[in-house]
């Protein structure tokens, strides 16, 4: 499986190429949340880029609190940008932030647009017989 480093390197030079370098990042409080946004800060500065805003988006059980409302709210004081990155690798909050930004824009990191390893979609170099061959 890649690292971190790897999967956000390969974000980093997929923003790069799209000219997307005006960047915001939410990220989660785990630690694991932590590390990936780290591992994105990283992989930015290498590649040249660098975050414009950064948030972090506090979890609790509170159930009046409601993520898919509170998202607008949470992102309306980010200036103007090209990319919301996403540092949620726990899943609690990742999943309401797209298409429920104040300004719409694309999401990328733990939702949205995310570096993985193989997609089922690739049908060059016999990947077709790859994802047949693995089927069970």
């Amino acid at each position: 499986m890649p690292s971190d480093a790897m999967r956000t390197d390969a974000l980093a030079q997929f923003l790069v190429k799209r000219r997307w370098d005006d960047l915001v990042l939410v990220a989660g409080e785990h630690q694991s949340d932590m590390a990936f946004a780290d591992a994105m800060k990283l992989s930015l500065t290498k590649f040249g880029l660098e975050i414009r805003a950064e948030k972090t988006w506090r979890f609790d059980a509170d159930m009046r609190h409601n993520a898919a409302q509170e998202v607008p709210v949470f992102t309306q004081d980010f200036v103007d940008y090209d990319v919301t990155l996403v540092a949620d690798e726990l899943c609690d909050f990742a999943r309401y932030i797209p298409f429920n930004t104040w300004e719409p824009r694309p999401v990328a990191g733990s939702e949205g647009l995310r570096p993985v390893t193989w997609s089922p979609v690739v049908e060059q170099w016999r990947a077709v017989q790859l994802q047949s061959r693995f089927a069970g």
